[in-house]
């Protein structure tokens, strides 16, 4: 009987203390990893890609003399165009990502025109695209076979400019010229990539560059592009 009191006694006395102690904290667990996509595609990450593709340069200009507005727009080259993209992935969910790429595009499209008669000169001039760098961020979704994606970047257009300019009547005092000119605005592409395994893919988009005014025509030049894509993500 005495041995019962005393434990009685000892587990009321006791009980204040576990009380105050406060409720036992329940073991860390730590926060599970972002679960890998059920079709065991590469997911995130560095990414490299090769394009090929079709660009067209257009001058665009919007007369508001009269109502309703009236836009031109003038067709400067159409021709191919090869590059490259690298890009890093970061995962947001376990179906979309986002990250910074830069791409560089080459290309030899041309166009020319003249001579022609203006002011008292002959002109005679050609346009040359000469490559694009593109800088920016994309951000992709989808599950399964493939993924939709969008970009926004700053643009860096390089054209060459040459040509000769001659005095009517003076052959012989003739000048020529030469000159590259690097535009530069904002862009925005789409598209679609098909995976082929686990790490390639194969794709296809467009990308649309805007870069202002055109020597102070009023016209904005505007580039386009249709490509292809072949890429790896590691």
């Amino acid at each position: 009987m005495k041995k019962i009191f005393v434990t009685a006694l000892l587990l009321t006395a006791a009980t204040p203390a576990f009380a105050q102690a406060g409720p036992v904290p329940a073991p860390y667990e730590e926060e599970a990893p972002m679960p890998a996509p059920e079709d065991g595609r590469k997911f995130g990450g560095l990414r490299i890609e090769a394009q090929l593709g079709i660009e067209n340069a257009q001058l665009s200009e919007t007369d508001y003399s009269g109502y309703p507005a009236i836009e031109y727009v003038d067709d400067l080259f159409t021709g191919a165009a090869y590059g490259g993209e690298v890009g890093f992935d970061i995962p947001v969910s376990d179906s979309m990502t986002v990250g910074p790429y830069v791409s560089y595009q080459l290309s030899n499209s041309e166009t020319c025109e003249g001579p022609y008669a203006d002011g008292g000169f002959n002109i005679a001039y050609c346009i040359t695209s000469k490559s694009n760098l593109s800088v920016g961020a994309r951000i992709a979704g989808g599950r399964g076979d493939g993924e939709l994606y969008l970009t926004l970047g700053y643009d860096v257009y390089d054209l060459d400019l040459t040509g000769t300019i001659t005095p009517v009547g003076a052959p012989q005092n003739a000048q020529a010229f030469a000159s590259t000119d690097a535009r530069k605005g904002g862009s925005i592409g789409f598209g679609y990539n098909h995976n082929l395994n686990r790490n390639f893919y194969l794709g296809g988009g467009l990308h649309i560059s805007g870069y202002g005014d055109f020597e102070d025509s009023g016209a904005a030049l505007i580039r386009g592009q249709a490509r292809l894509n072949l890429g790896a993500r590691f």
